[in-house]
């Protein structure tokens, strides 16, 4: 879970959030390989957590509307989360497999 909480928040506010998303994959499986089920989750995981960002602020902002920093996530995090939907799960794992292959 680790690694996709890390991936779902270096992706906001990014031009390319799919290619944060790879950065820090590369990175981190440089350091520590995953099992395949790994992998094969890891697009689910990073939508579900952006997801829950972006429930819990809006939740959390209805509840305190002059708390203008419980809205930064939603600022960026529906691009990123608009980005994860736009890329199969298969396509999502081909782009950090290449870019950890670079390393």
């Amino acid at each position: 879970f680790e690694l996709a909480i890390c991936q779902a928040y270096m992706m906001l506010a990014k031009d390319d959030p799919i290619n944060a998303a790879a950065q820090i994959y590369a990175g981190y499986v440089a350091e520590v390989p995953l099992e395949q089920e790994e992998k094969e989750l890891l697009h689910t995981l990073i939508c579900a957590r952006l997801a829950q960002s972006l429930t819990m602020g809006a939740f959390s902002y209805s509840k305190d509307p002059n708390n203008e920093y419980l809205l930064i996530t939603a600022e960026t995090g529906w691009v990123a989360l608009e980005a994860m939907e736009k890329i199969s799960e298969a396509d999502f794992l081909a782009r950090m497999e290449a870019e950890a292959a670079k390393r």
